[in-house]
């Protein structure tokens, strides 16, 4: 699907290299996230949403490298001048850093008020919740949809006050670190369900010399001027006549499996009543608008769709599924052909040592769950056939 333009051109400046399209298309999500900080969000009733967002990139190492993923989109955020942070995370550290990235907000209405809006890239997540502990864990469950003032008071150097945060965060890991006890951990806290989760395996190409184009130069230089428009702008979202109308009966009919694993439930509910409409709205401003049309929340969903399907296997290779790693061996075997399906036979041959008939079936009946593949029959036999391209 083809996404809001700042995506558009962050897709094609970030081609060439071999982290796969779909970590990039989230961190340049994180982006937009990082230059809209408090300044935008769309009414809902009672409360607003803003576009901040927690996204967590899980993958193998080497796969989501910092060098040139995380590092592409803080060069970015450094350029137009947005807070964006990395190194060391600490409660301590994180609320000083907000509170002297404190500024003014001049209001296109005439109003105005002060935010503290910022961006933080955690290379290896992990560290910063075993380093941080209850103390991190707490702040970030507390801050991620405060509203208004959050107040901290730290052993020796007294209280602070930071008015209206707005913390994008963007963590990553591998995932032996997202084991079974870590993301029990997360999400008994709830820390857990405020974070997108991005698993990726597969590298997107073999580069052994990435060069920058003059095209991927001058994409570049699109996104900057999209990017420089939102951190310049402010203001409420508005949802069109359309979209709300889209967006009642596409919620309506969403509905959560009672026997749904609880962690990847406690997502799917923030995915329909809040993700949803942060993402659509970013795409909004990714084509320098603040009017969310329906073409937003169909982007918004594409995405969040590929996400679905993606936590699952995260889930599946961090815990103790018997057959995570022969899953994830038919993926590549599917990922590489061509025509995008595979013999059952030639995939059966393959595994033949490992598996018997009944964990073979168990394999593709896993696989076809997860929505990664469907089963299809031929003149000369059956077949594993990908239900779409992956990102």
């Amino acid at each position: 699907m083809k996404y809001c333009e700042f995506l558009e051109q962050y897709r094609l400046y970030t081609q060439g290299n071999e982290t796969p399209e779909i970590i990039h298309l989230w961190l340049g999500l994180a982006t937009l996230a990082g230059a809209a900080g408090k300044m935008y969000w769309l009414k809902r009733g009672f409360f607003n949403i803003y576009l901040n967002l927690y996204i967590l990139l899980i993958g193998p190492p080497g796969i989501i490298s910092k060098t040139t993923s995380m590092g592409i989109s803080e060069d970015l955020l450094e350029e137009i001048g947005a807070d964006v942070y990395s190194g060391t995370i600490t409660k301590a550290k994180m609320v000083e850093d907000m509170v002297d990235s404190m500024k003014t907000c001049e209001l296109d209405c005439g109003e105005s008020f002060v935010h503290s809006s910022v961006i933080y890239m955690a290379d290896e997540f992990n560290a910063v919740l075993s380093s941080g502990g209850q103390d991190i864990v707490q702040f970030l469950t507390e801050i991620y949809s405060k509203d208004r003032k959050y107040k901290s008071r730290t052993k020796g150097s007294g209280q602070y006050e930071i008015p209206h945060p707005a913390l994008t965060l963007v963590g990553n890991m591998v995932p032996a670190w997202f084991g079974k006890n870590l993301a029990t951990d997360m999400s008994a806290t709830g820390l857990l369900a405020r974070f997108i989760p991005i698993y990726a395996d597969v590298p997107r190409g073999s580069y052994s010399l990435p060069v920058v184009s003059k095209e991927q130069e001058e994409a570049r230089g699109k996104a900057l001027e999209i990017l420089f428009y939102v951190i310049t702008h402010n203001g409420e979202l508005v949802m069109s006549e359309e979209a709300e109308k889209r967006y009642d009966d596409w919620y309506n009919k969403q509905e959560i499996d009672p026997t749904e694993d609880a962690r990847i439930a406690d997502y799917l509910v923030r995915k329909i009543r809040t993700y949803s409409l942060k993402v659509a709205g970013l795409m909004a401003l990714g084509d320098a608008r603040t009017e969310v049309q329906v073409v937003d929340l169909e982007r918004a969903f594409d995405l969040l769709d590929e996400v679905d399907k993606r936590i699952r296997l995260a889930y599946m290779m961090a815990g103790a599924n018997p057959y995570a790693v022969h899953i994830n061996r038919v993926l590549k075997i599917l990922e590489s052909s061509e025509s995008g399906s595979v013999n059952l036979k030639q995939i059966a041959r393959m595994l033949r040592t490992d598996l018997d008939v009944e964990g073979f079936r168990s394999v593709i009946e896993q696989i076809e769950t997860m929505g990664y593949a469907i089963q299809t029959k031929r003149k000369n036999g059956w077949y594993l056939e990908k239900t779409r391209s992956e990102n």
